[in-house]
């Protein structure tokens, strides 16, 4: 594993683990986005459990904060979708 994302898995690690109770919306999208990348099944089970922990930890206004970030982040862009409809319909 290279350096980059291992300090940067190191970094999300300790803020979840050190402060569970105090797990915010930025710190699970990072625990997301990391299980995204990683491809090894070991690390993913375990990044994956400390990403439920994360959420079970949230108040509802860091769900709130977590769902729209998903979206944000993640979301299907609408015009993209509407465009591309309209151009299979075309042909």
């Amino acid at each position: 594993m290279n350096e980059q994302p291992r300090r940067f898995l190191e970094r999300v690690w300790r803020s979840v683990r050190q402060s569970p109770a105090a797990a915010t919306a930025e710190q699970l999208i990072d625990l997301c986005d990391w299980l995204l990348s990683e491809r090894g099944e070991v690390s993913s089970a375990r990044i994956a459990s400390d990403a439920v922990a994360a959420y079970e930890q949230l108040t509802e206004r860091g769900r709130d904060v977590f769902f729209t970030k998903l979206v944000d982040d993640y979301g299907a862009d609408a015009d993209g979708v509407t465009s591309a409809m309209n151009q299979y319909r075309a042909h």
